[in-house]
């Protein structure tokens, strides 16, 4: 599936684009927002706890991490993500950084 990745700096992603098509079914075009945070369970506990309304529960992306997607009270829909440990990033090591590459793959 084609997409396009931005990158920081070291050349880690920071963000990713893909165009939707058939396999998408009635999903119109939309955006989705990733948060990294350091425990998505733990994440998602506390999300809820203050209001927000869990769409997709924790699970495991193989090799990539864990991820959800929240609903905050005002039914704005966000997604986090807990990377494994081998792709080296930690919310603290990328305060501030912003992307300055681009890449398309296909």
């Amino acid at each position: 599936m084609p997409y396009t990745e931005w990158q920081l700096p070291g050349g880690q992603a920071s963000a990713a684009m893909i165009q939707m098509d058939d396999r998408w079914g009635p999903a119109p075009p939309n955006w989705l927002g990733y948060l990294l945070v350091e425990d998505c369970d733990v994440t998602v506990a506390r999300a809820t706890g203050l209001g927000a309304a869990p769409l997709v529960p924790p699970q495991d992306i193989p090799v990539v991490g864990r991820f959800a997607v929240l609903a905050d009270p005002q039914r704005a829909v966000f997604a986090i993500i807990e990377m494994l440990p081998m792709h080296g990033l930690r919310p603290a090591d990328l305060h501030g950084q912003r992307a300055s590459s681009r890449r398309q793959y296909r």
